[in-house]
């Protein structure tokens, strides 16, 4: 990664002026598709090389967030690979350059399209500005395929959610890490009456309307995944030193919006309702001991429902 920097102190917000052209000039001379961007993910410079792989100008790159060119279900792994870079750039000596952290990503392009790309993700210091600076390598079109299917591998067929499987994994990782896990496990309430009564075309709509619900309301970061059946789990990995009740405050809350409105059906108004419990992970605690946990405060919740 290129580095200007001209001493070990460093600024976080967006670099103007001089130090603006210093970043330009230094993206430019990447030989990758490049981009750099501040630690609250806006991009403040792009190379050529870039443009080209988006099929968008420059100037209609610059001044964006990264997100917008992230697929949703990889925002939250990126976001988590550029808060380890961070950790790991703020546990060594202030003002060092060149942890870099590599994973397959897959990009939009601006006419919609997806392409499976290697993301090279590291930290520079430019003009007195700490920043990241993300070089791109597209992949070969086997290997999209295969990523592209993998993608849809791991994501549920009827809602676009994420699978069991794969949220365990994201779960047993985080606990792994030692990061305290905000986690909720959600069971939609009389279902089977619902597809007894319209048919289960209506059921597989509630749980579609109540998916996309669930991915609006949940906090930034957040996982969102249908566990099996009527049963979804939110899950979030809070960042040390973080107090999780704004995230379990957000979880009820998500629970409780995400069926505030009936849901329409054909010429009928269905009212559903779901049933929560939230939980946060202990010190050494297991995925499978946590996620029992939460399972067990849904239950112990549903059973005041009908007390």
């Amino acid at each position: 990664m290129p580095d200007a920097g001209t001493g070990i102190g460093h600024r976080e917000d967006q670099p103007t002026g001089a130090a603006l052209a210093a970043v330009y000039a230094a993206v430019q001379i990447i030989p990758l598709a490049a981009v750099a961007h501040t630690a609250s993910y806006e991009i403040v410079a792009a190379n050529e090389a870039c443009s080209a792989l988006l099929k968008i100008p420059v100037e209609g790159i610059q001044g964006r967030l990264v997100r917008d060119f992230i697929p949703l279900s990889d925002r939250t792994p990126a976001k988590h690979l550029a808060m380890d870079l961070l950790q790991n750039a703020d546990a060594d000596a202030v003002g060092a350059t060149g942890a870099t952290a590599s994973s397959l990503r897959r990009l939009i392009l601006d006419d919609g399209t997806a392409v499976t790309c290697w993301m090279h993700v590291g930290i520079a210091h430019i003009a007195g500005y700490r920043l990241f600076i993300a070089c791109m390598d597209l992949v070969n079109p086997v290997l999209n395929d295969a990523h592209r299917w993998r993608q849809r591998a791991d994501h549920d067929e009827l809602t676009g959610l994420l699978r069991r499987g794969p949220l365990l994994d994201n779960v047993r990782e985080w606990l792994a890490g030692e990061h305290q896990v905000v986690l909720a496990f959600l069971d939609v309430d009389g279902l089977k009456s619902v597809n007894d009564t319209h048919g289960h075309a209506a059921g597989d709509h509630i749980l579609s309307v109540i998916s996309r619900r669930l991915e609006q309301l949940t906090a930034p970061g957040a996982l969102v995944a249908r566990l099996s059946g009527d049963e979804f789990v939110l899950a979030k990995a809070l960042r040390p030193d973080t107090a999780p009740d704004p995230t379990v405050q957000n979880f009820r809350g998500a629970a409780g919006r995400c069926v505030a409105e009936p849901i329409a059906w054909a010429d009928h108004l269905l009212t559903i309702s779901v049933s929560t419990g939230v939980v946060v992970s202990r010190p050494h605690e297991q995925t499978g001991t946590l996620l029992a946990r939460a399972d067990a405060a849904m239950y112990a919740e549903k059973g005041q429902r009908r007390a």
